[in-house]
């Protein structure tokens, strides 16, 4: 207050914030001052005054005296930020007490098993820790110094890959290998083989040395490591898992067994377990590998891999279904940043695709939409096309679960995914949707897709006409909406055809009110959160002997925030199953480029290795 210029240093330097102080009163001053410099208004003695009346908290701020004996008491202007420290650091210290008292009770109450109770303690001193720091701004001209040694080098021994590689030829050339900080999504729909190529791409960047976690939650780690053996000892994988091993391939499995000996290579199979639980594994391993250096430079873990998203534990079962995904997908993502390791994390498509011919997956099917007429109620009171804030960003009406009331919220982006099929939903009172099968509305069983939604049964929340209205000057009047969800009953379900579908997405709530009142979820978190987004389709699954590109599974790179998109191709051997480079000028002789039906072709099953199947 005698010195607003140091503001600045305390807040972004030392990171200070209002709960950092001990008494009450201070708080409450502290974020007076927070207020006065985001309106920027000048800080003293005088505008902390005046600001704390205006909002009817200078009594509890200590009133006017209290404020203006405190800059009395400053021994050194100079000074300002170490004492910001001491304020700062005391907080740590009050703050891993209550954590260790929290801990503590949880213990003594015994509120879940050991492992749960552990790992919860882990995050609750890391939460402790993580306040104490922010990102600092770093001028451009250091992180070029940085990024031309790093393009030496690259230059210098001819290495286009610069992130963790995947064992893929093409894959690798077109992102120039995972890269740390990032999100990686692998979605397709059921026997396309998304475990079998996440499984491929760890053993590939383990046995080159880079250290990789599965978290497994659909296949044990004794099928993961069958399925390890098969790959490498290139035998049958149904074989493997019978015990019908040929004497003849057993010098192979023991080679391939000894192979992974040495590789950094960490299976978690547990089947129950949260995305707090996951990242604090994760840290704890990853913090096991600091200090060692892979091919890289880096140090620590050179992938996650997550198996598969929507299998994850919700942190709290009271959240939507589609929310609990949205905030997975958010925490692998911080995970990402926060240990500078590409994550990846395998998604299950749903039968949407499959509406298509041919059913090629695309960027849509992560999101479920609404046809462009489809009116959303903006704060204003206007309800208006969604179609018509395509590209912009708008003031809406959310529904805030918890307070079952009706709030303001900001759309961040609304957008048109392209064709969908779609269905219409009629309900009692005339009011209707039509959106994709698999679009989220709120019922009185919570969230549920439309195309799950029961004619005569099931009810969809909307808004009252009389607790949610427009008041003076044409904004919406959300003081007394408490409970102000009605219930309509479903009517009628029924297709709607193909048409162009737009998504809007709101960070929060995530909801937003469609049409005449009717509570929509938005669903594309996932797609949001990810750097890379790429689908496996293998023609071969739906044409069956029909297909004229038998054993090609096609990679689609539908999102890549760094680079370019496209398609690559690989060869999948099913009896594996294996996903392997397909040979460059590798002509298939008609079979489609299927080796299985090709006497002697030559696969190549690395970047220095052809194999012989």
């Amino acid at each position: 207050m005698l010195a607003d210029r140091w503001f600045d240093t305390i807040t972004v330097d030392v990171h200070l914030n209002p709960e950092d102080f001990y008494r009450p009163r201070n708080r409450v001053i502290f974020k007076a001052m927070i207020d006065l410099n985001s309106d920027s208004e000048a800080i003293d003695t005088l505008t902390v005054s005046a600001r704390l009346a205006e909002t009817g908290k200078l009594e509890e701020a200590g009133g006017k005296d209290y404020v203006e004996t405190l800059v009395t008491r400053i021994p050194s202007l100079g000074n300002t930020k170490q004492y910001g420290q001491i304020v700062k650091e005391n907080s740590l210290l009050r703050g891993l007490i209550r954590a260790t008292q929290e801990i503590q009770e949880s213990v003594n109450t015994r509120e879940g098993d050991p492992r749960e109770l552990l790992e919860r303690a882990q995050q609750r001193v890391f939460e402790v820790a993580q306040d104490s720091q922010s990102g600092e701004l770093v001028q451009l001209s250091e992180i070029l110094h940085e990024e031309i040694d790093a393009l030496e080098q690259q230059s210098l021994h001819g290495n286009a890959v610069t992130g963790t590689p995947t064992g893929f030829r093409d894959v690798d050339e077109l992102t120039g290998g995972l890269q740390g900080g990032n999100l990686i999504i692998i979605a397709a729909r059921p026997s396309m083989g998304k475990s079998a190529l996440v499984t491929n791409i760890a053993e590939n960047a383990a046995l080159k040395g880079y250290p990789v976690a599965i978290f497994s939650l659909e296949m044990s780690k004794t099928e993961l490591s069958q399925r390890f053996l098969a790959s490498q000892a290139k035998i049958s994988g149904d074989a493997m898992r019978k015990g019908q091993i040929k004497k003849t391939d057993w010098p192979k499995v023991l080679e391939a067994a000894q192979s992974f000996d040495s590789a950094p290579l960490w299976i978690d199979d547990s089947s129950d377990i949260n995305i707090i639980e996951l990242r604090a594994k994760a840290r704890r391993l990853h913090g096991k590998f600091l200090g060692q250096e892979n091919q890289d430079g880096k140090s620590g873990l050179g992938l996650i891999i997550v198996d598969y998203l929507q299998l994850l534990r919700a942190n709290d079962g009271r959240d939507s279904r589609v929310e609990q995904v949205a905030q997975m997908s958010r925490g692998l993502k911080i995970l990402a940043r926060e240990l500078d390791v590409p994550v990846i994390a395998v998604s299950q498509l749903s039968r949407a695709v499959e509406s298509r011919q041919p059913p090629r997956p695309q960027l849509s099917d992560l999101r479920e939409c609404v046809v462009g007429e489809t009116l959303v109620l903006l704060a204003n009171g206007m309800r208006v096309p969604i179609q018509s804030l395509e590209g912009e960003s708008a003031e809406v009406v959310s529904f805030d679960e918890s307070t079952r009331t009706f709030i303001e919220a900001r759309c961040s982006d609304v957008w048109c995914v392209g064709e969908r099929a779609t269905v219409r939903v009629r309900l009692d009172g005339g009011r209707e949707l039509v959106a994709t099968p698999d679009h989220t509305v709120l019922s009185s069983s919570g969230w549920q897709t439309v195309g799950s939604l029961v004619p005569g049964e099931s009810a969809v929340a909307c808004e009252s006409r009389v607790g949610l209205r427009v008041g003076y000057g044409g904004t919406v009047d959300l003081a007394d909406a408490a409970e102000t969800n009605t219930w309509a009953t479903v009517e009628s379900i029924e297709e709607a055809g193909v048409a162009p579908v737009y998504d809007l997405t709101v960070p929060g709530p995530a909801n937003w009110i469609a049409n005449d009142g009717i509570v929509t979820h938005n669903s594309g978190q996932i797609e949001q959160d990810a750097d890379v987004v790429a689908f496996i389709y293998r023609e071969e699954y739906y044409l069956r002997e029909d297909s004229e590109r038998p054993g090609i599974a096609d990679i689609i790179f539908a999102k890549h925030r760094n680079g370019p998109v496209g398609d690559v191709e690989l060869t999948f051997l099913h009896h594996y199953p294996k996903f392997t480079n397909k040979p460059k000028g590798y002509d298939d002789g008609g079979s489609g480029g299927n080796p299985d039906r090709v006497p002697a072709a030559r696969v190549s099953d690395g970047y220095d290795e052809e194999v012989e199947f």
